[in-house]
C-alpha cells in the first residue's frame, strides 16, 4: 500500500484481501540507486498497529473522519525497526521468531528485496496441503457441526489458582509482624560473662553489643 494513502483504504484493503499486515511503499522513489523500477519499501503496517491506532484515537475523542483520513506512513513500523525472516530460513526458526517477538507478520527480505509476507495463517497452514484446508467436503466434515452457540452457553470458571491471584490484586494480603527480643545467653545485667564457645574456656568475649 502507498504511503500516502489514508488508513480508511489500509482498512479496507485488509478486510477485503483478508490480510494481517501490508508492506508501505513509497511510489515516487527508486528500489535501489541501481534501478529504475519505483516503489521503494520504506515501512509495514499490521491490522494489529490498526486498531492500536483506532483505539488511542477514540480515547483521545477525535473524530471517525478524522481518524479516517490519517496518512498510513505515520502509523507504520519504519523500515529500519521492522523484524524480517530471510528464505533460506527454516519454518521452525521464523516460528520462532514470530513466538519470541509475538509479531503476526514477518517480512522475507532477500538482498535489499521484500519477497514476500510470512503470517500465522500461513504457519498454520504448512502441514496441510488445499485438499485438506478447502473444499466443501472438508467444510460439512470439520466445521458446520461447530459453528454457532447456543443461548445456553456460559463460561467456564476460571481455576482457583487465577480466582486467587485475582481476589488478591483487588484486596492485598496485610500481615502484622511481631519482633521478640531474646537475653543474650553470654551477657547479663552486670557485664560480658565468658563466651566458651567462640573465644575458648580461658576467653572472655570484649563485644558489649
Amino acid at each position: 500500500i502507498p504511503k500516502s494513502s489514508p488508513v480508511r483504504q489500509a482498512i479496507l484493503t485488509c478486510i477485503e484481501r483478508k490480510l494481517s499486515g501490508m508492506m508501505v511503499v513509497d511510489r515516487d522513489e527508486t528500489t535501489s540507486d541501481s534501478s529504475r523500477e519505483r516503489g521503494k519499501v520504506v515501512g509495514l503496517i499490521t491490522s494489529r498497529d490498526l486498531l492500536r491506532m483506532m483505539a488511542a484515537s477514540i480515547k483521545d475523542g477525535k473524530s471517525s473522519e478524522e481518524v479516517m483520513n490519517l496518512r498510513v506512513e505515520s502509523q507504520m513500523t519504519p523500515i529500519n525497526q521492522v523484524i524480517y525472516g530471510r528464505p533460506d530460513e527454516t519454518i521452525g526458526m521464523c516460528r520462532a521468531i514470530m513466538s519470541k517477538l509475538g509479531i503476526k507478520c514477518l517480512p522475507i527480505l532477500n538482498q535489499g528485496r521484500v519477497e514476500g509476507i510470512l503470517t500465522n495463517r500461513d504457519l498454520s497452514d504448512f502441514y496441510f496441503d488445499a485438499k485438506d484446508r478447502g473444499g466443501k467436503k472438508n467444510y460439512l466434515a470439520d466445521v458446520s457441526e461447530r459453528v454457532g452457540l447456543s443461548s445456553d452457553t456460559s463460561m467456564a470458571e476460571p481455576p482457583i489458582f487465577i480466582r486467587q491471584h485475582l481476589a488478591s490484586s483487588h484486596a492485598p494480603l496485610f500481615l502484622n509482624v511481631g519482633v521478640a527480643e531474646y537475653p543474650h545467653p553470654f551477657k547479663s545485667a552486670d557485664g560480658v560473662g565468658g563466651n566458651r564457645r567462640d573465644f575458648g574456656p580461658h576467653d572472655l568475649s570484649m563485644d558489649p553489643e
